[in-house]
């Protein structure tokens, strides 16, 4: 990603004085963002959630929203420019990712968001990868899918400790770099194929 300091101020002006929790998918099914926005129900005001995508789903999910009269709390974002993405994980406090079902198999979008250094809340789906990279008490909090109240719960234990934010914080930007990096990942990938075929450099 590139970075934009022009929309970086403007967002910060956008959501001055707010606490921000930033979410990135499509808006289907298996990314539980229903439950996301039910537990905007359970936050203080000065929270806010901000919801980047396009699906399906986005009236059903602002249907949702304005029945909960929840629009002061929840903002769907919509498409995101690639030139602007960098930004709002740079402004967010945590990542979330809500996902119900094991149709996300990894969440891309986790390595992504630790790489700027948020701390993760995300739910812990029998048979996916997210649990993995998302690790409890380590870079973040899992939950249990479908939970809304979980999820408040986790955002407010996480923003009421400047300890565990940094702690968090730093955890995961350590991960990212550990795991995740593009040579990385190439390198390991590649290992793995040359394991798998027996072939040695």
């Amino acid at each position: 990603f590139i970075s934009n300091s022009k929309f970086n101020s403007q967002l910060k002006n956008n959501y001055k004085d707010k606490f921000v929790i930033f979410s990135l998918g499509r808006l289907i099914y298996y990314k539980g963002f229903e439950f996301l926005i039910e537990s905007a129900r359970y936050l203080p005001d000065n929270f806010i959630i901000l919801i980047g995508g396009t699906g399906v789903l986005k009236d059903k999910l602002q249907q949702k929203i304005d029945y909960h009269n929840l629009n002061n709390k929840v903002v769907l974002i919509g498409n995101i420019k690639y030139d602007q993405i960098s930004e709002y994980y740079n402004i967010a406090n945590i990542f979330c990712l809500p996902s119900i079902e094991r149709s996300e198999a990894f969440g891309v979008v986790l390595i992504e968001a630790m790489a700027f250094g948020c701390p993760i809340v995300s739910t812990s789906i029998e048979g996916s990868g997210v649990s993995w990279v998302n690790q409890n008490n380590i870079t973040g909090l899992k939950v249990a899918p479908k939970d809304s109240k979980a999820l408040s719960d986790a955002f407010i234990k996480i923003s009421n400790s400047e300890i565990l934010m940094s702690l968090y914080s730093n955890n995961s930007i350590e991960r990212h770099n550990k795991l995740f990096k593009k040579e990385i990942m190439v390198s390991k990938t590649l290992a793995l194929y040359n394991d798998i075929l027996n072939i040695t450099l």
